[in-house]
């Protein structure tokens, strides 16, 4: 990952915080709406609207003005745009170099340096202040918080979250992941209404959830090593059980993984869960993929002596024969199959998964499953981009590379 990209993360990851802080800190009649009017994070409560922008410059040495023209803009904006509501501005973050938060003098330098700012990116924005704009009157409903690092800003949301009752032991692996993975989602509805959330949806969620969350941005977390070591333990008694029908929906272009290394995973986890009579349900790989993967992919698996059955007959899809039980015949101490798994295209046949009734959905990526009927199936939802990982989670791999 390059360093601008891991700067960018940490970003989110840091907004996710103080958005958490925000939900745990909030009174009973209080709402917090995540990417609101002025994007981040809002709090209404009876007495008005509090609006916050965050911001996370951990890689800048000294502060410059203008790094935060762009939230200042959009804030005032919507103030110039509704001057009678009760809406009160806060730009929280935290920028290395910057000790104290600037007084009122220096912010309404910011503000008119701002409206004056030649920057392209800017301009659209920048264009609507068709008239005078009231920098006292802005001022008097807004205010710069500096926020600490992120470190400390985790640690602050860990106090919030014992405050409000979550078991100090789940906080690291069950409590604080869940509840970033938890704004993460949220703040990615296209609804404003599923964007909204109260202190105690967040805490009901936190309580009832008994699985890691595996994401992009759980991944980012200081934690990593010991939330894959948990989401591990969670799933090895499913996975230990010999007769289980096992489907896996992956995102193959998500993944990351070249197609020879997608093979030795498919290799690496028939050699540790179906390879011997017990294991009697051929697990399915369903890809969400180029047209051209799968059949790279069964054809290399058969020159590693693996063989796949996709349901095609003389070049047309049967789905009898796609989900027919392979001849079996053991040959004094070798047992073998037709085939070990079955191999099926998500945009071409993904829907008849659901005829199947199985018993673990690993879901790897991002996919839509409205299609499927999966009552009584066990979900496990994986959002990983990395291989090595997917691999030590199901316990195919001891290590991460």
């Amino acid at each position: 990952m390059s360093r601008s990209a891991e700067y960018t993360i940490r970003g989110f990851v840091y907004q996710f915080n103080k958005s958490l802080l925000a939900i745990l800190q909030s009174g009973k009649d209080e709402e917090i709406t995540l990417e609101g009017i002025v994007e981040d994070v809002e709090v209404r409560s009876p007495g008005g609207l509090t609006a916050i922008q965050c911001k996370y410059h951990g890689s800048v040495h000294s502060f410059v003005p203008s790094k935060i023209y762009e939230p200042l803009l959009q804030m005032m904006r919507h103030f110039h745009q509704n001057r009678g509501a009760s809406v009160r501005y806060i730009l929280f973050g935290h920028f290395r170099g910057m000790e104290d938060a600037p007084q009122r003098s220096e912010l309404k330098r910011y503000v008119q340096s701002a409206l004056r700012s030649q920057s392209l990116a800017l301009k659209v924005l920048i264009s609507e202040f068709s008239e005078r704009f009231d920098v006292d009157g802005f001022l008097r409903k807004f205010s710069m918080e500096l926020g600490p690092d992120l470190d400390t800003l985790t640690s602050q949301v860990y106090g919030a979250l014992r405050e409000s009752g979550i078991p100090g032991e789940d906080i690291d692996t069950l409590a604080y992941p869940n509840a970033v993975n938890m704004v993460a989602t949220l703040s990615t509805k296209a609804d404003v209404l599923e964007r909204t959330i109260t202190k105690a949806s967040l805490l009901a969620h936190l309580m009832a959830v008994r699985r890691t969350a595996i994401s992009r941005w759980t991944m980012a977390l200081g934690t990593r090593k010991k939330l894959l070591d948990a989401r591990r333990r969670q799933l090895k008694p499913h996975l230990s059980i010999n007769s289980r029908l096992r489907c896996f929906l992956i995102n193959f272009d998500q993944l990351g993984a070249q197609v020879d290394q997608f093979v030795s995973f498919v290799r690496d986890y028939l050699n540790r869960y179906h390879f011997k009579p017990a294991h009697n349900l051929t697990p399915i790989f369903c890809l969400s993929s180029k047209e051209a993967v799968l059949p790279e992919i069964a054809h290399l698996l058969f020159e590693k002596g693996v063989k796949a059955a996709d349901g095609y007959v003389a070049g047309h899809f049967e789905q009898s024969d796609l989900f027919r039980e392979p001849l079996c015949a053991r040959k004094n101490s070798e047992f073998r199959r037709e085939f070990q798994l079955r191999l099926v295209r998500w945009q071409d046949h993904g829907s008849l998964l659901g005829s199947q009734k199985c018993d673990d959905l690993f879901v790897i990526g991002d996919l839509d499953l409205n299609s499927l009927k999966t009552s009584g199936w066990e979900i496990e939802q994986i959002s990983t981009s990395s291989l090595a990982e997917l691999k030590f989670i199901l316990g195919v791999s001891d290590v991460i590379d």
